[in-house]
């Protein structure tokens, strides 16, 4: 029996593009978009993509649709081009594979683009569950849709190139990717002479995978913007770049005598800087004649962990803990601090600031924040903007059940008035969550502050 996935894609009255997917016996995707009234009858141009085995963005399909106010059109992906995408996965061990969707809404001479993207399981009977998620209109990137070029003819009059085709697509710009490298999941900055220890277990608990989400930053020329800007760099938390069965982390023990510390695993990481392009045909020139839209994006992920070795199906990660103070860390993030109290020999667990951070969320889907975009732009000589440190990297179990990070610090020194005081992001992230099926009308993702480094300072 062959199955189809079908993807609603709706712009509903409060500016919202809503996507559902449910499992049917026919084996393609299906699409469906309409607008609200302020929308009507414009034009919505699509690509569907996903990461090459490389690691880099490839286009499955692109079109265009048109809503009207008696029908709308949709868009399809067959049974071949879904195995395209499942295809990539298997090749890098997946358990899930990423779809990402770019959509385009021309509207008043003005084009809205936004991205969004979801991990689809390769397990058959997880084909049935339905998908759903929104893209929020008002986080898209605004910009005057751009005018084709003026030509002169051979009668020396100038006259404007008509075109008789148009898109949008995203390009490459620049991209690196770094093997075998360190990454943090608990920095500790010990203030105080006493004895502190930490735990840190990634992985995902009662048999589901579990993965590291990908993070994108977009924005009008954002590539020559110093700090970060939240009115014009928005960040967004898509799916998960890969999947599997994992467990890593370590235990620390710093002695009065030290002051930095961190727990790590190690990985490939990734950075992606893409520009966007209003690409059109006319008569003049049949070949595509492109333009930048002034709009880019820029995606921080990890592609793969190292793991030492496996138990059954469950692979370890190889971890490890070092005592010095990270090269990498992003000291000029904007951050704010959760401080909580550390009685002598009572554990603290990061869940107990994760609750102080996250706001109306738990923030299941994202957890801990590693400094992936701090660690990139060290490792690339600090060719990438300083706002580009922001960038942070979550990880998240199946279904967004519970934390994939878990842990606890405790005070085993001799002082006993210590306090903790962990980092959190002074901007708000795009994250997605996990509503039930009755908040339909709700967007997929929250807007909250997260967990940075995951960074912690002891003092006394």
């Amino acid at each position: 029996m062959r199955k189809r996935l079908f993807i609603g894609l709706l712009l509903t009255a409060s500016l919202l593009i809503a996507v559902v997917a449910t499992a049917t016996p026919i084996g393609k995707v299906e699409v469906d978009v309409s607008t609200p009234p302020a929308f009507q009858g414009a034009k919505i141009y699509y690509a569907v993509w996903t990461f090459a085995e490389n690691g880099s963005p490839i286009v499955i399909k692109r079109g265009v649709l048109s809503d009207h106010l008696f029908f709308k059109d949709s868009i399809y992906l067959s049974k071949s081009e879904l195995q395209r995408i499942e295809n990539t996965a298997k090749k890098i061990g997946s358990k899930t594979a990423f779809i990402g969707i770019d959509v385009w809404v021309e509207k008043d001479g003005k084009v809205y683009s936004l991205v969004d993207g979801f991990d689809r399981s390769l397990s058959g009977w997880e084909l049935e569950k339905s998908i759903k998620f929104k893209l929020n209109l008002k986080e898209a990137s605004v910009v005057s849709i751009p005018s084709p070029h003026i030509i002169r003819t051979s009668s020396k009059e100038i006259t404007p190139m008509s075109p008789t085709k148009h898109w949008y697509e995203w390009r490459t710009a620049d991209e690196r990717y770094f093997t075998n490298i360190k990454i943090p999941l608990l920095i500790i900055h010990k203030k105080s002479k006493t004895k502190i220890s930490a735990t840190v277990q990634l992985g995902a608990k009662h048999g589901s995978y579990m993965g590291p989400d990908i993070t994108v930053a977009f924005g009008d020329q954002i590539s020559k913007k110093v700090s970060f800007d939240p009115s014009s760099i928005k960040l967004k938390v898509l799916g998960r770049s890969f999947t599997d069965w994992y467990r890593g982390g370590s235990i620390i023990n710093m002695e009065p005598s030290n002051t930095w510390g961190y727990i790590w695993v190690k990985g490939t990481i990734h950075y992606i800087h893409q520009k966007e392009y209003f690409c059109y045909k006319s008569a003049y020139h049949p070949n595509p004649t492109c333009l930048f839209t002034g709009n880019e994006r820029y995606f921080a992920k990890i592609d793969r962990f190292e793991y030492s070795s496996q138990h059954g199906s469950v692979k370890d990660i190889e971890s490890g803990v070092s005592f010095e103070k990270p090269q990498f860390y992003p000291e000029d993030v904007p951050m704010e601090y959760v401080t909580l109290n550390a009685p002598r020999g009572k554990d603290v667990y990061l869940a107990d600031f994760f609750d102080k951070i996250y706001t109306e969320t738990k923030g299941y889907s994202f957890g801990i924040g590693a400094p992936v975009g701090a660690l990139i732009n060290y490792l690339t000589g600090e060719r990438l903007p300083p706002w580009f440190n922001s960038l942070l990297v979550g990880f998240s179990v199946e279904g967004y059940s519970t934390y994939a990070v878990m842990g606890e610090i405790r005070n085993d020194g001799s002082v006993n008035n210590v306090k903790f005081s962990a980092a959190k992001s002074a901007y708000k992230i795009s994250i997605p969550i996990n509503k039930p099926w009755w908040e339909f009308w709700k967007s997929d993702h929250v807007n909250t502050n997260v967990p940075v480094g995951f960074y912690v300072e002891v003092f006394s």
